[in-house]
């Protein structure tokens, strides 16, 4: 992805005007980009089966992969996993309202271990979403 040359804080529009980055997944913290890696087979496999197993339990709810959640204006993120209202799921927005989530589900990686552990639990309280899952695929998978 070729970033423009800008000062200043990123804000929402910004970074959902940017083009579509197929080699990393891009979030928001506090206005600062964060760009990781996308996810691996493992991580995917994982997610995936959390999925399906979480769409036969939340009659009434949408289970969404991978979907931008609004954090609240200088926060954008990718749960990897985000169980939301089913209204939530309608229209053509780029991405969710905090207020919309119900559960957020990290899948934690190397890569990702920090931002998961510390930085993701912060943000999703502050904004209010009163559920998150981690899902530490090492040393053996476990939630």
């Amino acid at each position: 992805m070729l970033l423009p040359d800008r000062a200043g804080p990123w804000t929402l529009d910004d970074v959902l005007a940017l083009d579509e980055d197929a080699s990393h997944r891009v979030e928001m913290v506090g206005g600062a980009l964060l760009l990781t890696p996308r996810p691996g087979v493992a991580h995917q496999r994982a997610a995936r089966r959390l999925v399906v197993l979480l769409e036969h339990a939340a009659d009434g709810f949408e289970v969404l992969p991978a979907v931008n959640v609004n954090l609240g204006g200088r926060a954008l993120v990718v749960p990897d996993v985000t169980v939301v209202r089913a209204a939530a799921a309608t229209g053509h927005r780029p991405f969710v309202d905090a207020g919309d989530v119900v559960l957020a589900v990290e899948v934690t990686t190397p890569d990702t271990a920090v931002t998961d552990r510390f930085t993701l639990p912060a943000l999703y309280a502050e904004a209010g979403i009163g559920h998150l899952w981690r899902l530490d695929l090492e040393p053996v998978p476990h939630l």
